[in-house]
């Protein structure tokens, strides 16, 4: 995946396959995002929310690595 925007306690990421990534990141890493459809954007963006202890953000971090 890649970032696509990073303003505000968001980050938009795309992934790079056109494939469903919110599934893809629960499935593989653990890591539960909100689908860019519930935002009207196509499934193959995901919101981030960057607001959360520095524990969590650095574990989903790490897990995606």
């Amino acid at each position: 995946f890649t970032v696509t925007n990073s303003s505000g306690p968001y980050a938009w990421i795309k992934s790079k396959h056109g494939n469903d990534i919110t599934s893809f990141l629960l499935e593989k890493f653990g890591v539960k995002v909100y689908s860019g459809t519930q935002f009207g954007s196509p499934n193959e963006y995901a919101r981030l929310s960057l607001i959360c202890c520095d524990e969590e953000f650095n574990d989903a971090l790490q897990r995606m690595h």
